[in-house]
């Protein structure tokens, strides 16, 4: 429980304030469609639908992680959402978001949904190609102290 304990409040802690230049995508990550033909060893995200119109589009964009690692991994309601413009990937979600210290785990084969607030009265959606952004934690984190990031990717047209 306590171990627990522990990697939740490293999940919150982790989230906060940190600078989207820099990181790095780890081994058990990128993949942008989830496809369980596919999957060997990976954590996914996947969206429903992955095409919006610009014209319609939702405050909320529903997506779901899963686990094919044969590991339990940690997650938190975090994310960020990221647009690519000028060849590069920047992040549009409002700065000063914060999360509920929440975790989650998943077992092996295990899946959560998460809603997205796409905070459209803060971010001036246009159209293009964006990315949503979570982290997750593994059962060494402990004696790693890394954490990994998955995306998935929408358009807006």
């Amino acid at each position: 429980m306590k171990m627990i304990w522990i990697l939740v409040s490293t999940v919150f802690f982790m989230s906060c304030n940190q600078s989207e230049k820099g990181k790095t995508v780890t081994s058990l990550v990128k993949k942008d469609v989830q496809k369980p033909d596919d999957a060997t060893n990976e954590v996914m995200l996947s969206v429903q639908p992955d095409i919006l119109e610009l014209s319609a589009l939702a405050d909320t964009l529903d997506i779901k992680m899963t686990n094919y690692t044969s590991d339990t991994v940690t997650t938190g309601l975090h994310y960020r959402v990221w647009f690519f413009e000028n060849n590069q990937w920047t992040t549009i979600t409002p700065k000063d978001m914060v999360f509920n210290d929440i975790g989650y785990s998943l077992r092996p084969m295990d899946s959560k949904d998460f809603v997205i607030r796409l905070f459209k009265e803060k971010t001036h959606y246009q159209v293009g190609k964006y990315r949503v952004i979570k982290y997750f934690l593994a059962s060494d984190y402990a004696k790693t102290k890394e954490s990994h990031e998955v995306y998935v990717e929408f358009k807006v047209r």
